[in-house]
């Protein structure tokens, strides 16, 4: 039985498991985001709402920190998730590339990231540096991440892999399907300097990380013009806190 910081993260990451419930964070933990984009904060056919330009990221917060490409729109219900969830579309992006980005707490060790995502379409990749279309990504400050490809695999994006490995699905034993909603969660700690992803409660990946400043979470989708997503349900807390005072992150101001 492990014991040590890597039972800690153990531990934590468990929580991977747990129902969709902020209070069902840790009780040392911070909570920076819980987000739905629903009213009154969110309308139905508009951008979603987000921290104004400049403005210091406060948590907790129930708004994303900026878009960060493109026009991802709220929607009353898309591909399974019914209450109003976030459409990310290759077809609106910004050469093609449309998302949104959440600046997170650069005073903590450990982040927990979860979200629903539901994949409506993901056709071939327009070129083949594109395989992956659709992504989570930790900027961490290198960018690591959890992709999605067209053929229905999830692979992982390790920045510390050889390239023609850098998006492997073999390190990953799941799958995605059309139209069927996943529950993803993601856990990141410097002081382990791993990470973990879990898919609907079953953990799929734990893997090494360099982890410097956490500096934001994003997820982007782009590519092919039919890819089509949906996300909804964004929690993130943070624990652990470093002894060292850090400055608010502030929107737009990184990138």
């Amino acid at each position: 039985m492990p014991t040590g910081p890597l039972a800690a993260l153990a531990a934590l990451a468990l929580l991977a498991c747990q129902p969709h419930k902020s209070g069902r964070i840790p009780a040392d933990a911070t909570l920076l985001y819980e987000v739905d984009f629903s009213a009154p904060d969110n309308t139905v056919g508009k951008l979603p709402a987000v921290v104004p330009l400049g403005d210091e990221q406060k948590f907790p917060s129930r708004i994303p920190s900026q878009v960060f490409l493109g026009s991802p729109t709220v929607v009353a219900k898309l591909c399974g998730l019914e209450q109003q969830p976030l459409q990310l579309t290759a077809a609106h992006g910004v050469q093609g590339i449309e998302g949104v980005e959440f600046l997170i707490d650069k005073g903590r060790k450990h982040h927990h990231v979860e979200l629903d995502l539901c994949i409506a379409a993901l056709g071939a990749p327009p070129v083949p540096a594109q395989k992956m279309q659709l992504a989570v990504f930790l900027d961490i400050a290198e960018a690591y991440a959890v992709a999605f490809l067209a053929s229905g695999e999830i692979g992982v994006v390790d920045p510390n892999l050889a390239p023609e490995t850098a998006v492997d699905p073999r390190l990953v034993d799941a799958h995605w399907e059309p139209n069927k909603p996943m529950h993803l969660a993601v856990d990141f700690d410097s002081d382990t300097q791993r990470w973990q992803v879990a898919l609907d409660g079953k953990q799929i990946y734990d893997g090494e990380l360099r982890m410097s400043v956490p500096r934001a979470v994003r997820v982007v989708i782009r590519g092919n013009p039919t890819n089509q997503a949906a996300l909804d349900n964004v929690l993130i807390w943070a624990a652990k806190p470093i002894d060292v005072d850090v400055p608010a992150p502030r929107a737009g101001e990184e990138k």
